[in-house]
């Protein structure tokens, strides 16, 4: 069970050129419940997004996420994600995250699009810890391409890299 709520002032929610998205959710879960594990969690989500030039988009978010203790593995925070491409995916996981990333989107020609991206991140086993545990940081480029004009949704593929390798990420929308 749990709360949600959001602030949201992005000009499109598959494209957003402009604005500010700002989510935070509190759950819990409790053998009262129905569940079988007893934990708590919360996150921040913040997003921001700035036109540059005509076409061009600087895209920012910052997130901020504690669980407690007895927080199931495959409900932990981990670096990965599309906040942070090119880290493997869960290779660093734990009870709370801290993780920032900054994204340039650019037109190329027709319906093709760029992106350059970079990110910095850390878990840690509590909240109190975020600030004296070891951030990983990683950069890379993408391309975009509009399958819905009208929408602005876009195919993208990116390459993410880090200081432990690379990784190819292919899905459909940005990736924040």
């Amino acid at each position: 069970m749990g709360l949600q709520a959001f602030y949201d002032t992005r000009d499109n929610i598959f494209f957003p050129t402009k604005g500010f998205y700002i989510q935070a959710n509190v759950f819990t879960s409790s053998k009262i419940l129905g569940s079988s594990f007893e934990y708590s969690k919360f996150e921040l989500d913040n997003r921001f997004y700035q036109k540059v030039g005509k076409k061009q988009v600087i895209a920012a978010n910052l997130f901020l996420g504690s669980s407690s203790k007895s927080t199931p593995f495959y409900d932990l925070f981990y670096l990965g994600s599309d906040r942070t491409r090119g880290i493997n995916n869960r290779r660093f996981q734990d009870n709370a995250e801290l993780s920032m990333a900054l994204e340039y989107r650019f037109p190329i020609a027709g319906r093709f699009g760029g992106a350059v991206f970079g990110s910095s991140g850390t878990v840690a086993p509590a909240f109190k810890s975020l600030s004296s545990s070891a951030y990983k940081n990683s950069a890379g480029v993408g391309l975009r391409y509009i399958i819905n004009k009208r929408d602005g949704v876009r195919i993208r593929a990116d390459y993410g890299m880090s200081s432990e390798g690379g990784n190819f990420y292919f899905t459909i929308k940005e990736a924040f």
